[in-house]
């Protein structure tokens, strides 16, 4: 397995932290250069410094000792983030073996007689199913690695590589005919509407509602259509999941992992946010000097956020753009 010493893992990745939040900043004021002006080129060729902090478990009950597991698998992340995406995005892994430093978004790691992964489908979480061999022969950290690039992760990354200019739909309204006789399906779609037109605040606005004069075929538990569509999709089964894949189609949302929702409506809050700081530049470019304070205080907050969502962030420089 790869050893990196702990100490000197610890300096540079304190050193890269360091870095990403204040750079920008030192070297405006080195070289007075105006903040405002800044910040507007780091939104604007994509190089907005952001981290995302991923925490790493056992689940189950089986658990070993990896010493330098998270350092290995760290390694292999930042290897292969260099093909993926630039470097304004870090993915930095944190030990929770001992449950004492949960994050936002975790990998739990559960013993098994086969190697695999799994993703929740309505959190931010992966678990990665490994086996004593891949242990033995160190497939362990690639085999998280994997996991945390190519699904958990993936959302952020696939919205992080996108134009900021490109952004989804402003609203969008639902209508859904359900098969009578069927409360408890419904009891659960309703709830599940619910949260997601919540969860998407700030993102887009999300209307919903029950409109019996659907066509529903006789072998369909549900019927939905997208308004501005003139056609309407049939359910016989998974209505949560398939409702929620018509979402993520028709917003184009990341494609992986198909079945969660929630982590692209997660990587959506940070380019909205982004979005707006863009927006409030240009609509205040050289005026309101208490504003563009506020605007930069709020930027500053954002590099060195590591481990909350940015579903907040999202809401004050909505605020912000409110005020200008």
């Amino acid at each position: 397995m790869f050893m990196i010493s702990p100490l000197l893992n610890k300096v540079i990745n304190i050193t890269l932290l360091i870095l990403a939040a204040t750079g920008p900043w030192i070297y405006a004021r080195l070289n007075q250069v105006n903040e405002v002006q800044l910040l507007n080129q780091l939104l604007s060729n994509g190089s907005f410094p952001i981290t995302i902090q991923v925490s790493v478990q056992f689940a189950g009950d089986v658990s070993f000792q990896f010493p330098d597991l998270i350092e290995a698998t760290q390694f292999q992340i930042d290897t292969e983030m260099c093909n993926l995406t630039n470097n304004s995005l870090k993915i930095e892994l944190i030990n929770n073996f001992d449950g004492n430093n949960p994050s936002l978004y975790s990998v739990d790691l559960i013993h098994g007689n086969k190697n695999s992964l799994g993703i929740s489908i309505n959190s931010l979480k992966a678990y990665v199913f490994y086996t004593l061999e891949s242990v033995h022969s160190n497939d362990l950290p690639f085999i998280i690695a994997q996991t945390v690039l190519r699904h958990l992760i993936r959302p952020e990354i696939d919205m992080i590589n996108r134009p900021l200019t490109e952004s989804i739909t402003d609203s969008l309204d639902i209508k859904l005919k359900f098969a009578p006789n069927n409360a408890g399906l419904q009891g659960e779609v309703t709830e599940f509407m619910d949260d997601i037109k919540q969860k998407f605040v700030g993102i887009l606005v999300l209307n919903w509602e029950i409109d019996n004069s659907l066509i529903l075929e006789d072998n369909a538990i549900l019927s939905v259509k997208l308004a501005e569509q003139n056609y309407t999709h049939m359910i016989s089964e998974d209505s949560i999941t398939k409702i929620s894949e018509l979402l993520q189609n028709h917003l184009q949302l990341s494609q992986q992992p198909r079945h969660n929702i929630y982590l692209k409506i997660e990587a959506s809050y940070k380019t909205r946010t982004l979005q707006v700081l863009h927006e409030i530049i240009n609509k205040n470019e050289s005026t309101n000097t208490e504003k563009q304070k506020l605007l930069i205080k709020l930027a500053d907050h954002l590099m060195s956020e590591r481990n909350s969502s940015w579903s907040e962030h999202l809401t004050n420089a909505l605020s912000l753009l409110d005020g200008s």
